[in-house]
């Protein structure tokens, strides 16, 4: 159920993130301009990660598990993540006509 919780902050962020860039595309009136400025999305998505982190750092701190796990976990957990980031990134590109291959 904790580890729940960080992916529910995780993968909320990504939503938030890619339904504010296309909606800003979408307002602009062209969906291959516009949208929400690379270095604003990629301070926000690190921060969403750097958050989610946190708590599940702060959850595995309640745990009998040595450091050594707790830490294998959360590196796991953050490599994870970023898989799903770049997953999720190349679908709403592709997808919605952002971009191409």
């Amino acid at each position: 159920m904790k580890f729940s919780i960080c992916w529910v902050i995780f993968l909320s962020g990504l939503l938030l993130l890619f339904s504010a860039d296309y909606g800003l595309r979408l307002l602009n009136g062209d969906v291959k301009t516009g949208g929400i400025d690379i270095v604003l999305g990629v301070v926000f998505i690190i921060s969403i990660g750097a958050l989610a982190s946190y708590v599940q750092y702060r959850f595995l701190q309640t745990t009998n598990l040595s450091s050594l796990i707790q830490y294998s976990i959360l590196a796991l957990q953050a490599m994870l993540g970023f898989i799903i980031f770049a997953a999720a990134g190349f679908f709403y590109t592709i997808k919605f006509g952002i971009d191409s291959l």
